[in-house]
């Protein structure tokens, strides 16, 4: 199925998707940020002169590093929160020997 028979609206969903996926690896500024936005840039212009997505294989990839870079929108966990969040799962680890009561 191409973007011609998806029709209007599956023309507006992909641009919003592939959109809000390149704005929000752009928002951070870390390398693997970077590399997100290369692959969604380079893969949108490859699919300038062919339609890359009627390959299974490349849509599935595709989306995964569109999914990434949606991802990226959230902001990253930093401070007092992050560590809470890595100390609680750490004490929940089951190969630390149980304390007795």
């Amino acid at each position: 199925m191409s973007l011609f028979e998806g029709g209007a609206l599956g023309l507006a969903a992909f641009v919003l998707i592939a959109g809000t996926a390149l704005t929000g690896a752009m928002a951070r500024g870390d390398q693997m940020a970077a590399a997100v936005a290369a692959a969604l840039v380079a893969f949108l212009f490859s699919g300038v002169f062919d339609y890359l997505l009627e390959v299974p294989r490349l849509a599935a990839l595709f989306y995964l590093i569109v999914f990434c870079g949606l991802t990226m929108m959230q902001t990253p966990m930093y401070g007092p929160a992050a560590s809470a969040i890595s100390r609680d799962r750490s004490a929940s680890r089951s190969d630390r020997p149980a304390k007795p009561d």
